[in-house]
Formats: structure tokens, C-alpha cells, sequence
């Protein structure tokens, strides 16, 4: 009676749902796990790293062919070294060692001829709390990551009147800018360099 209702229920759910899938929506692009893998095999200190957020069950579900992984956000393809060759970066995250919690996020840059992929790049996103995402920035000719920072730009003080309260609340007002790391390639070392900036 339960699996019943229940699916009775997911139907009625489907059915009240507005789902716009015109043909100007675009597809998702979806990552393939053997392009995945050879690129995170260029730096063996990767070994046991991930996508972004996917967990261990997922990544073996993927690798396995019994799941599909869109690139939206966690697969940047761009020319991300000014050759005129298409690149890729990938978002990657690793376990912290067993004494440490959490985990560590990675940015990986590679390239394709025909030769097999070429190992452009490894930076750690330091301090980061997750990946929200990654995305192309033309102006600044980086990619742009989103790791979870946010800085507060304005506040609002509230006192309460009937003087149970000394002093004031704090109240967010949602003013908020998100603190992106910018991937750049430095054309004079031959390297990637990374900072901070807020959006």
C-alpha cells in the first residue's frame, strides 16, 4: 500500500510539474570516464581524486557506464594557454589523509594532439570549501572558480527597544560577493598562476 501511494504520488508530481524542453534549450555536453581518467593519469599524485562532487558509489557508477556525467560547471573547454589549441581543466577533489578531515580541491589543465594529452597544469585551490563551479572568464582570459568563499559587503545593525538586549543584533542584510580563483596562464614562466578576487 506504501510503494503504492507512493508512486502514486511521484506520478501526480511529474504531472504538476511545468518541464520546458524546447529545442532552443541546450543538450548537456556529458564527460566521458575514459577522457576523464587518462587526463587525472598526467599527474600520479592524483591517484584516488574525483570529479567534484561526485562520491566514491558515483564514480564507480560512471566508470561502470551505469551513469552519465554532465561537464556543466566542473569542465572548462577553452584555449587556457593562448596556443590557439583547445585545452581542458577539470575539477578535481581528494580525500585528505586519514589524520585530516574533508577534502582537498585541484584544478587539472590538459591538452589533446595526436600525440595523447599533454599535462598543461595542477594547481590545489587552497582554502577551499567546495566547488560550486567552474566556468571560462574571456575578459580575464582564466578560468574562473567559484570554491564556496563569500564576503559580506554590507551589514545592518537591529537594537531591540525594550532593553532586555545591551548592545545590538547583527543582521545580514544578503549583501554578498562571492570571492572567485582565477587559473591564468603566464605566458612569461610558462605556468599557471592563481589567485583571489572578489566578483
Amino acid at each position: 500500500m506504501l510503494k503504492i501511494s507512493f508512486f502514486a504520488l511521484c506520478l501526480t508530481l511529474i504531472a504538476l510539474c511545468p518541464v520546458s524542453l524546447s529545442a532552443a534549450e541546450p543538450k548537456p555536453i556529458y564527460l566521458d570516464y575514459q577522457e576523464f581518467a587518462a587526463i587525472k593519469a598526467l599527474a600520479p599524485e592524483m591517484e584516488g581524486a574525483r570529479l567534484c562532487g561526485l562520491n566514491k558509489v558515483c564514480m564507480r557508477l560512471w566508470r561502470d557506464g551505469e551513469m552519465s556525467v554532465p561537464e556543466h560547471g566542473m569542465v572548462v573547454r577553452e584555449d587556457l594557454d593562448g596556443d590557439g589549441a583547445g585545452d581542458v581543466a577539470v575539477m578535481l577533489e581528494k580525500d585528505k589523509p586519514k589524520e585530516e578531515e574533508g577534502l582537498d580541491y585541484f584544478i587539472i589543465m590538459a591538452n589533446r594532439s595526436s600525440l595523447g594529452w599533454k599535462l598543461l597544469g595542477l594547481k590545489q585551490i587552497e582554502d577551499a570549501r567546495s566547488i560550486v563551479c567552474a566556468a571560462w572568464d574571456p575578459d580575464k582570459k582564466s578560468v574562473a572558480v567559484d570554491a564556496g568563499e563569500r564576503h559580506l559587503v554590507s551589514e545592518s545593525t537591529v537594537t531591540m527597544e525594550d532593553g532586555r538586549l545591551i548592545g545590538g543584533l547583527r543582521q545580514h542584510s544578503g549583501n554578498v560577493e562571492i570571492v572567485y580563483t582565477y587559473v591564468t596562464f603566464n605566458p612569461k614562466t610558462k605556468k599557471f598562476d592563481i589567485h583571489k578576487s572578489r566578483g
